[in-house]
């Protein structure tokens, strides 16, 4: 406690409020129409200050409380992740300011991982979303906006985690005249996670200290640009370095992994030109991406000699240019234009001494899209694209046919009294393969499939909104169905060798995610709350009605703040999960049931002119559980801090 109460006298502050420019980069508004901001109408936007303590929230929570429909998911090597109504995260398209942040190799980002620090805006649009956003947005869009400051401003943040360590963030932005200027940074050092009381220990993981759950994290985001009458441009730079363990599989054989160097930079260059009704947008960027997996003999992770044994190095690069033109034809349309080139490369050695395996894709897209307020109370929006996939190289091995595909999206919003609004979209949307479903052998767990085809969602949203006494509400219905979609299968080829079943990548002929989510968020006196609630009925139809592998029939999300006074807050939030299911290791379709949990967050916040303080419990009745197989979720887990604000 002492060391708590030292951390939280170091730092000193005070708070300011974000002041939207009326044109700015990542998020364009047309000149001739301030008002009239490029998205999807049925997008969710959640606004962050400078000093919200959302900040502190990792990503993938924020995402789940803003809807029950976006669950947090663990991968096989400790990421986190989160799924769309049951839809891969591969799905998604998640941008930083426009710009794909996926690695190019298995299409995939940790969005955990990403600085909240530098954000003021997250848009999320799940089903249809425009075809403006570019490709492979199946399932839907994450559109991160940072920071364009038109003052002074700044944070400071630190946060202290029981039994695991410190993290600290801050950011400082300015202008001077029509330049402005920032930056944000963040570092943590992370010990192993604790486990719940409750869980039972077994052979991989003898204690509830969680072995190799520890992390280190640099990151660092600046920008630098300039704003004038009618143009807008800037120069960004994004860092995010880590050295973290891989918690072993509790379900799968014992692995002692640690990526010794994880580092992702992007690069972009950005510039918006308003002249009278049409606006210009170009961003030309390169995406870096370097890993160094180590796979080591035993827990004590000195040795690498034992046959397991590896030393891993993924070194892949993306390059590309985005144009947007939008055209503010009269007072009620706008017609918008994408041109989008980018470049994969995908370098890896899987061992020491080995030579570098040479992978490289081109993926383009032509898009346009009409957008009409046809009356006072109903638009509509339809969009048409086309996209193809060109493989460049295969490692010297017969190169795949090239993908050409074409999609549309429609939507609409239509107001009634009171404020109801009924919107919908709906549409067909395509993900290309990554070269990690077509060449990868998993570690020779797996069988590669070059021949693999691109993945179709024919995708339907309908949904009414209404104010219901203070209480807003939101009802959608949906019906998303997969052909030839990409899944993992088990089992597929018996390999007599090594006397073990290997796994393939393969298009299967159907799948379907049904349902229904609600979501409501209102205030009274002292009180604020939100509820969310989703049933999906997801199968795969490849012959029979069949599981598909961790996706949750229902969901429940509740949220109470209790304010006791204007800088006392008392916050509530539950999770609850209904049972999944995932196939049996090494037996086809057999299939284990993932139980049920529920997962509690309590928070005490203090908030003064110009800093907060916090103290929160998650998980606070330190439930067992599994979000997927074989990674158990952290037991309780105590953190105290604060953030300051200055200008």
């Amino acid at each position: 406690m002492k060391t708590i109460l030292i951390l939280l006298c170091l730092i000193v502050t005070c708070s300011v409020s974000a002041v939207e420019n009326p044109i700015y980069l990542g998020e364009i508004v047309i000149s001739a129409n301030p008002a009239a901001e490029i998205s999807n109408p049925d997008a969710k936007v959640i606004r962050i200050a400078p000093d919200d303590p959302i900040r502190r929230v990792e990503l993938p929570k924020i995402l789940s409380d803003a809807s029950s429909s976006i669950i947090p998911t663990q991968g096989q090597k400790g990421e986190t992740y989160v799924s769309f109504r049951g839809f891969n995260q591969r799905d998604v398209n998640v941008l930083l300011d426009g710009v794909p942040v996926q690695v190019p190799y298995d299409g995939y980002v940790e969005i955990g991982k990403l600085n909240l620090f530098s954000i003021k805006k997250i848009e999320i649009v799940q089903g249809a979303s425009s075809v403006l956003a570019g490709p492979n947005a199946l399932a839907g869009t994450i559109n991160l906006i940072t920071e364009k400051p038109t003052h002074r401003y700044g944070t400071l943040s630190t946060n202290y985690i029981q039994h695991r360590g410190l993290e600290g963030s801050a950011s400082f932005y300015d202008t001077e005249g029509t330049l402005y200027y920032g930056a944000a940074a963040t570092a943590s050092n992370l010990y192993n996670q604790r486990l719940s009381k409750d869980f039972v220990t077994c052979a991989v993981q003898p204690d509830r200290q969680r072995r190799l759950s520890d992390k280190q994290k640099e990151d660092l985001y600046w920008v630098v640009g300039k704003t004038l009458p009618n143009r807008q441009y800037a120069l960004k730079v994004s860092r995010f370095t880590e050295s973290y363990g891989v918690p072993i599989d509790l379900d799968g054989t014992a692995r002692f992994w640690k990526f010794t160097d994880w580092k992702k930079d992007q690069y972009s260059f950005e510039d918006s030109i308003s002249r009278n009704k049409l606006t210009w947008h170009y961003n030309i960027y390169k995406d870096k991406y370097f890993n160094l997996l180590d796979s080591y003999d035993d827990i004590n992770m000195k040795k690498e000699s034992k046959g397991y044994a590896f030393h891993s190095i993924y070194d892949d690069y993306s390059q590309g240019i985005n144009l947007r033109l939008e055209d503010q034809l009269n007072a009620k349309s706008q017609l918008g234009f994408l041109v989008y080139s980018k470049t994969d490369v995908h370098r890896e050695c899987g061992n020491y001494k080995n030579p570098f395996a040479n992978y490289k894709g081109l993926t383009t897209d032509l898009a346009v899209e009409y957008r009409r307020q046809q009356t006072k109370s109903l638009e509509w929006t339809a969009g048409i694209s086309s996209a193809s996939n060109i493989p460049r190289n295969a490692n010297g091995n017969a190169l795949p046919d090239k993908i050409s595909t074409s999609d549309y999206t429609l939507s609409f919003k239509k107001a009634y009294q009171h404020k109801d609004e009924l919107y919908g979209n709906f549409g067909n949307k395509t993900r290309f393969p990554t070269l990690k479903d077509r060449f990868s052998g998993y570690l020779d767990t797996s069988v590669p499939n070059p021949g693999l085809k691109e993945q179709h969602g024919q995708l339907s949203t309908l949904g009414y909104r209404r104010n219901i006494s203070g209480v807003n509400c939101d009802l959608a219905f949906f019906h998303d169905k997969l052909t030839d979609a990409i899944f993992l299968k088990s089992n597929v080829l018996y390999d007599n060798v090594k006397k073990k079943w290997l796994s393939q990548n393969q298009n299967i002929s159907e799948a379907v995610y049904q349902g229904l989510e609600f979501n409501a968020k209102g205030s009274s006196h002292k009180w604020d709350y939100r509820f969310g609630f989703t049933y999906n009925d997801a199968s795969d139809r490849t012959t029979a009605e069949t599981i598909i592998e961790n996706v949750p029939m229902l969901r429940t999300t509740l949220g109470v703040d209790y304010h006791f006074t204007e800088q006392v807050k008392l916050a509530l939030s539950q999770s609850i999960n209904g049972k999944s299911y995932y196939e049996k290791s090494n037996v086809a379709d057999v299939f284990i049931e993932n139980g049920k949990y529920t997962v509690t967050t309590v928070e005490l916040d203090y908030q003064l002119t110009n800093k907060s303080f916090f103290l929160r419990m998650d998980n606070a009745f330190d439930k067992d559980y599994r979000a997927s197989r074989g990674f158990p979720g952290e037991g309780r887990s105590v953190s105290v801090g604060m953030t300051c604000s200055f200008k």
